[in-house]
């Protein structure tokens, strides 16, 4: 009785994993793109380096010329008894262009932002190299508890075929009941090991989702695309 709500617990456990899921079968490039795109510790990786070459477009920008434009536009009434009322209209603009000679401190603040920019790059891309292992080695937990679940099966379906028989035989003293005790016991391992593997598979499916922000029922075999 223990063993068989252990069974229904699992399947419960399975189904419920399915029917939430959003997708069906993922390729790992899929998920992949998905992790670069959800990850929060990435994108937060990222969002850093953007932040940091703003820095060194602002400190590169103290070094260029700086270019300043300026105009003015004007209306005058002139009256007088000869000539009557006159309108002088006036314009004016000023174009004005600096360049500093030497500005050791604006040097030094553009050195130090290219170099902070390069650490954030260079950790940004640690961190997907890190996303990247991680991602692989849950896909592969997922693609180990498929196998395990199919093999299971198979062997299910072999052992119940040899239990008929010993039964068979048994019936007819042809077998010991030790025998057919063997192959139920071997059997009922199959049962628990299959709660286990279904429990794997969950876990596993659970990390993805963690890991890349999709709800995955299930993965593509590796080289199937």
């Amino acid at each position: 009785m223990l063993l068989i709500r252990r069974i229904v617990a699992a399947a419960a456990l399975w189904l419920m994993s399915w029917a939430t899921a959003a997708h069906a079968a993922e390729s790992l490039t899929a998920l992949y793109a998905a992790a670069l795109d959800t990850n929060p510790e990435y994108r937060s990786r990222l969002l850093a380096v953007e932040q940091a070459d703003a820095r060194v477009t602002v400190a590169r920008a103290s070094l260029l010329p700086q270019l300043s434009v300026t105009s003015s536009y004007s209306e005058n009434e002139f009256t007088d008894d000869l000539t009557g009322t006159r309108r002088y209209d006036g314009q004016r603009s000023v174009v004005q262009a600096q360049q500093a000679l030497f500005d050791l401190t604006s040097y030094f603040r553009l050195k130090s932002a290219r170099a902070n920019r390069l650490q954030l790059e260079q950790e940004a891309e640690a961190a997907r190299l890190e996303l990247a292992g991680q991602l692989l080695e849950r896909y592969l937990d997922v693609l180990l508890a498929n196998d395990e679940l199919q093999y299971i099966d198979a062997e299910k379906a072999a052992t119940r075929s040899q239990m008929d028989q010993v039964a068979f035989m048994a019936e007819r003293q042809l077998r010991t009941q030790t025998d057919l005790y063997e192959v139920n016991a071997y059997f009922e391992s199959l049962l628990t090991r299959e709660i286990e593997a279904r429990n794997a598979q969950a876990l596993a499916l659970e990390a993805l989702r963690e890991t890349t922000g999709l709800a995955v029922s299930d993965v593509e075999p590796l080289g199937e695309r």
